[in-house]
């Protein structure tokens, strides 16, 4: 917890105030969030590793425009059966979508997936990062 002292108009010293610690983590910092945390967080902090918005030297990114759901899908699968060796990593931006597509993949691909989001216990994720490495 925070304290904040002060003085009342006649100079006398105030109870000071006690403020709870607020901490949010976010692995990227897009603008929406980044105004969350101005409005709502006391003098915030920012740790930022490596450069923000670059990926690290070893991480090859490339981009892929497909027309629909069902072609990122079969080309998601084509990447996995073809592409680099395992381990990998595929991002979502939808909780649900994770848990339905490692099943999918698993099913038609034949990987074994391990699911990482909020809906997870601590403990398994950590499990689930160990087995990456």
């Amino acid at each position: 917890q925070e304290k904040e002292s002060g003085t009342t108009s006649d100079g006398a010293a105030s109870k000071p105030k006690v403020y709870r610690t607020t901490i949010m983590f976010s692995a990227t910092m897009p603008p929406p969030l980044e105004r969350l945390a101005r409005k709502y967080l006391r003098r915030p902090a920012y740790i930022t590793i490596g450069e923000a918005g670059k990926a690290a030297e070893r991480v090859k990114q490339e981009i892929e425009w497909v027309k629909s759901e069902n072609d990122k899908q079969r080309r998601l699968e084509d990447l996995l059966r073809n592409g680099p060796p395992p381990p990998i990593i595929v991002f979502l931006n939808k909780k649900k979508a994770c848990d339905s597509l490692a099943k999918h993949i698993e099913r038609a691909v034949g990987l074994r997936c391990a699911v990482l989001h909020s809906g997870k216990l601590q403990e398994q994720r950590k499990e689930y990062m160990a087995g990456f490495k």
